[in-house]
């Protein structure tokens, strides 16, 4: 029965509460609940919106803050350049990586700033403010990040494009040697005639002059690559440095073939001109000289004109023997000539001295002849004197006849009036 008044007393609790109002009450508060109810639901819908938006927004700075801190960690300390081609490519390759990521959250930035203005119109008092300095440090890192990523990406691109221009002028320099070298090989320095050694030496001026020019550019890359050594400070050698001890090592090696090829050149010249010379002169001289002796004159029967006959033939003879010794040098000049000459350059200078040779052989003969002659001659004219001097002794009384008969016999023998 308790119970039942109990339940009871619940159940009609709203009854009297109901019976007591006066009719059309109920209406006239259910009237403006119809029309508030609308307005309260879409106010409680925003504020639920905000309320999901605002949670929302901060995972979203969150996660955004927190991928800039570890973006701009990875862009902190010395850009990492390198002197290795592969490598310079290999950073930038990965950089590209990082950039590209950089870039790509660059919408996501956009959408953060724009769902925080939204919330910066329908907030009030310090979360305006904690929200705008929050977005305020979210650009300010942005443009960091931003920065660094491009600032870095030149830094790389401007690494490599160093490191390939050093790379390509190394490479055009080596196999610019390595031209000179086969050029080198296949022209031998011969000593010729003096025409063609001048001809070939003029040549080679050429190339000495073209790797004047280039030794330019060769200073200009080593200078070059060791600015970027003391840039890049590299813990080990790169291959880039060892191309260039490469450069270095081909460059001394094919100057110094250079100038010795120069040198030789010029000392063949000096040498074929010289040799061409000599003994060209040496045939003119043994040429007139063997024309002189093959008629001379003849040998006086006067004791002081073959005197002075034999006097002029041993100036000849001086004259001779130089030439003779000449003729020595000539053929060490020949034999150094032909080590250093073609085959049919060398059987030419064989061929002029062997000429030479033969002709001084024959002058030498004609010589000996002529001072044979001049001293036989000498010695009969020398017996001649005391036999003329005892006639003229033996007829003093003779009278003027026998002079003028004796100064018409030939030699100025004195003959006999008999």
């Amino acid at each position: 029965m308790g119970g039942s008044g109990l339940q009871g007393g619940r159940a009609g609790e709203p009854g009297p509460r109901g019976h007591g109002l006066r009719p059309g009450t109920a209406p006239r508060r259910a009237q403006p609940g119809r029309a508030d109810g609308p307005g309260l639901a879409r106010l409680q819908h925003q504020l639920e919106a905000a309320l999901l938006g605002l949670g929302q927004f901060q995972h979203q700075l969150e996660e955004l803050v927190q991928w800039l801190s570890c973006t701009a960690q990875q862009l902190q300390g010395p850009t990492p350049l390198s002197l290795d081609l592969q490598s310079c490519e290999i950073e930038l390759a990965k950089h590209k990586v990082l950039r590209n990521d950089v870039l790509s959250h660059a919408r996501t930035v956009q959408s953060v700033n724009e769902a925080g203005q939204g919330l910066l119109l329908s907030s009030l008092g310090d979360a305006v403010d904690g929200l705008q300095c929050s977005l305020q440090q979210l650009n300010q890192r942005w443009d960091l990040v931003r920065s660094e990523t491009e600032s870095r990406q030149l830094e790389l691109e401007n690494n490599l494009s160093q490191v390939q221009d050093v790379m390509l002028e190394i490479t055009d320099l080596l196999q610019w040697l390595e031209h000179v070298e086969l050029r080198l090989f296949f022209s031998k320095p011969g000593w010729g005639h003096p025409d063609t050694t001048k001809e070939t030496l003029a040549a080679h001026l050429e190339l000495c002059k073209e790797m004047e020019s280039k030794q330019q550019a060769y200073n200009g890359v080593r200078d070059r690559l060791q600015r970027l050594l003391a840039s890049c400070a590299a813990a080990r050698p790169c291959s880039t440095e060892h191309s260039l001890r490469i450069l270095e090592q081909k460059w001394e090696s094919v100057h110094a073939e250079v100038q010795e090829r120069k040198e030789r050149l010029a000392e063949g010249l000096t040498v074929t001109t010289e040799f061409h010379s000599t003994v060209q002169e040496l045939l003119q001289w043994v040429a007139q000289t063997d024309e002189s002796l093959s008629a001379p004159p003849a040998p006086s029967f006067v004791l002081e004109t073959v005197m002075q006959q034999i006097q002029e033939h041993k100036v000849l003879v001086k004259e001779v023997s130089a030439r003779g010794e000449k003729l020595a040098g000539l053929e060490a000049v020949a034999s150094r000539l032909k080590d250093f000459s073609r085959k049919q350059d060398g059987a030419v200078v064989q061929s002029l001295v062997l000429t030479a040779k033969e002709r001084l052989a024959k002058v030498l003969q004609r010589t000996a002849e002529r001072g044979t002659a001049l001293e036989d001659a000498r010695k009969r004219a020398k017996q001649r004197v005391p036999a003329a001097a005892a006639g003229l002794d033996g007829r003093g009384g003779a009278g003027a006849g026998g002079p003028r008969r004796a100064a018409r016999e030939p030699g100025g023998d004195q003959v006999p009036a008999g």
